[in-house]
């Protein structure tokens, strides 16, 4: 599960088990369980879904049927989120437009996220979402409703979008190896040694992304280059 807004946060479980907030659950690709390693082929994403969205809603079923406390609901964190949003982003009048500066990312990443990437390339990507962040600063929402104002919420998913740029941008360049679709020109091999791990992006509150890494668990396949 990601959730971005101010701030990104990442959680890492099994697939059809509790995240670690209490009373999430995750199934999927969005469990980050990597059941299909690095270089899935297309569709296995879909199977995945169906057979353990089934075995998750099992497990939350059984957990349910053990009459589980709730936490209390974080209404001061819901109140500050509707702020930032309602009171904030919402009644800005800035000279950018977010639908511009969405179509500038789809070409930043087109042009420097493609399959094919050189460190230098992912630098320039970089320095172009940090530009296009600041800019977003200065955003203006011209809908100031606040019953369906799709203006409002592609604004937001722009601002989504610019926070998983950088994060995709920033761990790919420092992964300095070519492993599934992640295909380097600069460092065309793979390289076990040093990067056999998930890479991890965390925005703290400060705004600026940091990076960390978690370690892959292998069972009963140690996972071999592929030849075709």
């Amino acid at each position: 599960m990601c959730s971005c807004s101010s701030s990104v946060v990442v959680l890492l479980v099994r697939s059809g088990r509790r995240t670690r907030i209490e009373n999430v659950w995750a199934a999927g690709e969005v469990a980050c369980h990597s059941l299909h390693g690095a270089n899935r082929l297309g569709c296995n994403s879909t199977a995945e879904c169906l057979v353990w969205g089934g075995i998750t809603g099992e497990e939350i079923a059984k957990y349910l049927a053990t009459n589980p406390g709730l936490h209390a609901f974080p209404e001061a964190r819901a109140g500050e989120e509707e702020a930032r949003v309602f009171k904030g982003l919402l009644q800005k009048d800035g000279p950018e437009n977010p639908y511009k500066i969405r179509r500038e990312l789809r070409a930043a990443m087109d042009a420097h996220a493609g399959v094919y990437r050189t460190g230098d390339s992912m630098k320039e990507g970089l320095r172009k979402i940090g530009e296009l962040k600041e800019r977003f600063r200065n955003v203006g929402i011209q809908d100031k409703g606040r019953v369906y104002n799709s203006n409002l919420f592609h604004a937001l998913e722009c601002e989504n979008m610019l926070d998983l740029a950088e994060a995709l941008l920033l761990a790919a360049d420092a992964r300095e190896e070519s492993r599934g679709g992640h295909a380097r020109r600069d460092f065309p091999a793979r390289d076990d040694d040093r990067f056999l791990k998930h890479s991890m992006v965390h925005y703290d509150g400060g705004g600026k992304p940091r990076l960390d890494y978690k370690p892959v668990t292998i069972t009963l396949w140690k996972p071999v280059e592929r030849k075709y």
